[in-house]
């Protein structure tokens, strides 16, 4: 399913979809919107790695 691979669990009561991000901070994941998301520390690489794949992919896929 490829719309999983656009989704990721930043916390423990929040799942973001990769193409709404515009950028992270140690905290937080900031979304297009003007929105923010809080990040916990445990998902702070997972939550990174996964914007530049998703990013560097050109937003097809993971």
């Amino acid at each position: 399913m490829r719309w999983r691979s656009e989704f990721v669990k930043c916390h423990r009561s929040y799942l973001v979809n990769l193409k709404h991000v515009s950028f992270l901070v140690k905290t937080d994941v900031f979304l297009n919107n003007g929105r923010n998301v809080p990040l916990s520390r445990l998902a702070t690489k997972q939550v990174g790695a996964a914007f530049i794949r998703y990013y560097a992919s050109d937003g097809d896929q993971l």
